[in-house]
């Protein structure tokens, strides 16, 4: 049997793709260098887990690569008393990397199997401040709320839907993938009384995010 160091990808994806690409923040990049990848994505993309590219997952779905998780996170600043929400968690490695940072992490996915692989997972490896539940994308998870950070780690075609928002404390942030001019773009919405900042992060990963339904209007 072929030995991986696992220990190593992950100092190399850390020194390689993520500190010599504008991640600057020594605890983000601790972040990624602790949290073991591996452990949370299809058995088949195991080995390969650190390349910087997206991982498909079973029912059309996939995790973003590691820079594009990254630059989302860093341009979060999630500060060690926020509540954070992670939708679209799949396997849970999202929201351990956001329980590097946060004092708590909800993690949602309309996928029953990957929230009960995502609680396992985090179990498994003593990781805190996660708790996880089967919800639609869409409606968020307000009984849990008001959230300081809501992450979606997928691509959106339109804007976050209004019912997001309202679940935002004042100066609360969106970051997540939107399609801008036809081109998947990293976004930090910054919810500042009844008005929407829009900050664009960079060019990312194209990695569409099922359970969101088209959002024409949009009203705070």
């Amino acid at each position: 049997m072929t030995y991986i160091d696992f220990i190593q990808f992950r100092e190399n994806m850390v020194n390689s793709q993520l500190a010599v690409d504008t991640i600057s923040q020594p605890a983000m990049l601790k972040a990624f260098n602790t949290i073991p990848k591996e452990f949370f994505v299809p058995l088949s993309y195991k080995n390969t887990a650190y390349i910087d590219q997206k991982i498909p997952f079973k029912n059309n779905r996939c995790l973003i690569s590691n820079r594009s998780s990254a630059k989302i996170l860093q341009a979060l600043d999630i500060q060690e008393n926020h509540i954070v929400l992670d939708i679209g968690c799949l396997t849970g490695y999202s929201s351990a990397l956001l329980s590097c940072f946060a004092g708590a992490v909800i993690g949602i996915d309309l996928s029953e199997d990957f929230i009960e692989q995502a609680k396992n997972n985090c179990a498994t490896l003593n990781i805190p401040h996660c708790l996880f539940f089967p919800q639609a994308h869409q409606m968020g998870c307000p009984e849990n709320g008001p959230y300081d950070i809501i992450f979606i780690g997928g691509t959106l075609t339109n804007k976050p839907p209004l019912c997001l928002f309202n679940q935002l404390n004042n100066y609360g942030k969106i970051g997540t993938i939107i399609i801008k001019d036809g081109i998947a773009q990293g976004v930090i919405y910054t919810k500042i009384g009844s008005i929407i900042q829009t900050n664009y992060i960079g060019e990312m990963d194209d990695c569409p995010m099922i359970g969101f339904k088209e959002n024409p209007s949009f009203v705070l």
